[in-house]
């Protein structure tokens, strides 16, 4: 099971029982689970909203706050300026479309690798990367010419 199929099903995997379960939590887990985009803080507020009436922006903002810190949820800042957040999980990548904002993700073994030797020749072993290319949609490419 997927950490977003336990977050829809009630449960919390990410939290590691240190944190407290908390309704806010798991509506904002929830919310993270259910977008397939890369939501800013507001966006998460509104969907969280919808299972949490009650739950304010300050709390929006202080619990992705407290679950980055515990590696629960990514914060990643691509070319808008803003925060965008995701649930932490399987290793990945992003090109963002700067003409449209559009954030698609992809995971490719050989850049993987790739990364992997960079890091070896300069001593390194890996213990993470973050990714994120910028690019606009090749027309010319996806038609063949």
């Amino acid at each position: 099971m997927t950490d977003r199929d336990q977050a829809r099903s009630g449960g919390t995997p990410l939290l590691d029982g240190v944190m407290k379960n908390t309704r806010a939590r798991r509506a904002i887990l929830n919310a993270l689970a259910e977008s397939h985009e890369h939501p800013d803080a507001e966006t998460v507020h509104a969907l969280a909203k919808q299972a949490e009436p009650r739950l304010s922006l300050a709390t929006v903002y202080r619990n992705l706050r407290e679950l980055e810190e515990r590696g629960t949820v990514i914060r990643h800042t691509f070319h808008s300026g803003s925060a965008n957040w995701e649930l932490a999980r399987e290793s990945h990548d992003h090109l963002v479309d700067i003409e449209s904002g559009t954030i698609i993700e992809f995971a490719d073994p050989d850049l993987r690798r790739a990364l992997e030797a960079a890091a070896r020749a300069l001593g390194y072993r890996l213990a993470s990367t973050s990714l994120a290319l910028y690019g606009v949609k090749d027309t010319q490419a996806i038609n063949g010419h």
